[in-house]
């Protein structure tokens, strides 16, 4: 009797120990899916999902950083969408929010593998292009602008928006860090913008 008494509390025993293992896995499990939550909400853009602002500018720093220990050359793209403001005043947010999701789509279609598109303003986005100069970039750049020009965008009801984009490209100088960069790119941009739009401009 005391026998059988001790083996069903072994059992006993056992088969809680199993419990509580399988609940504490289950907890660290759902933790881990929060976190994952948490940090995809943190660099994640919510209209286009992809990278936000912050990310993107964190992700630029350390390219530029990578850059300078390997040596090896980097570059910077700044675009934005032609005539955003028009689009939303004849058609409505809404559909102003449906363009800016289908550019963001068709830029990371148009990208390399290697590449981080990012939404880094209303309108306006930018590529980070590593082992790119500025001739290799302004082609990716090209080729993005060339798929968003070729199709009218549908919008309700029932329209189509012709849509461009203006982009601005800087390669890294050794010597500069983000910030120039981004002015670089910014006045490239500037430069296709009073240019006449719908094209890429390389900065000097």
């Amino acid at each position: 009797m005391y026998l059988l008494v001790m083996t069903t509390a072994g059992v006993c025993l056992l088969f809680t120990t199993s419990l509580t293992v399988i609940a504490l896995r289950r907890s660290i499990a759902r933790e881990r899916t929060y976190q994952q939550e948490l940090r995809y909400i943190a660099q994640t853009d919510e209209l286009t999902g992809i990278a936000n602002r912050r990310e993107f500018l964190a992700a630029l720093n350390r390219s530029i950083a990578f850059a300078r220990r390997n040596q090896s050359e980097f570059s910077l793209a700044i675009f934005d969408i032609d005539h955003f403001k028009g689009i939303n005043d004849s058609y409505g947010h809404a559909a102003g929010d449906d363009v800016i999701r289908r550019v963001a789509k068709l830029a990371v279609g148009a990208v390399r593998a290697c590449d981080l598109v990012g939404r880094i303003g209303g309108e306006e986005f930018g590529i980070l292009l590593p082992n790119a100069d500025g001739q290799e970039a302004g082609a990716v750049c090209e080729r993005l602008r060339v798929a968003i020009h070729s199709q009218a965008m549908e919008v309700p009801p029932d329209s189509a928006v012709p849509v461009t984009i203006s982009s601005g490209v800087a390669q890294l100088d050794p010597i500069e860090n983000a910030n120039k960069l981004m002015e670089r790119a910014d006045r490239a941009l500037y430069e296709a913008k009073h240019g006449g739009r719908d094209q890429v401009r390389l900065a000097a």
